[in-house]
């Protein structure tokens, strides 16, 4: 059985950086997925590690260093399964 952690991220962006901020987002490692949202929040980022301080590390040091980022909401998650089932994730 393998545990993976994993962070789904929500940000809320300065009106004239959304797309400057899921561009550097996009590029960092780790993050597996991004997209444009509409609704309350502008941008969601989703990323997947077995260590869970990574996952702060990315929130804290990056994501939020990010010039242009106002606010993030941070979901957490576990995902369980075995080693062929599940791909490992990068970063």
């Amino acid at each position: 059985m393998v545990i993976f952690a994993g962070a789904l991220f929500l940000i809320n962006t300065r009106s004239n950086a959304t797309k400057d901020v899921f561009d550097s987002i996009g590029n960092q490692k780790g993050i597996q997925k991004t997209e444009m949202l509409t609704g309350p929040h502008d941008i969601m980022a989703l990323a997947k590690t077995k260590d869970m301080r990574e996952i702060k590390h990315k929130l804290i040091r990056e994501i939020r260093s990010i010039k242009g980022v106002k606010k993030t909401i941070t979901c957490l998650f576990i995902e369980y399964g075995s080693c062929e089932a599940t791909t490992p994730p990068t970063g």
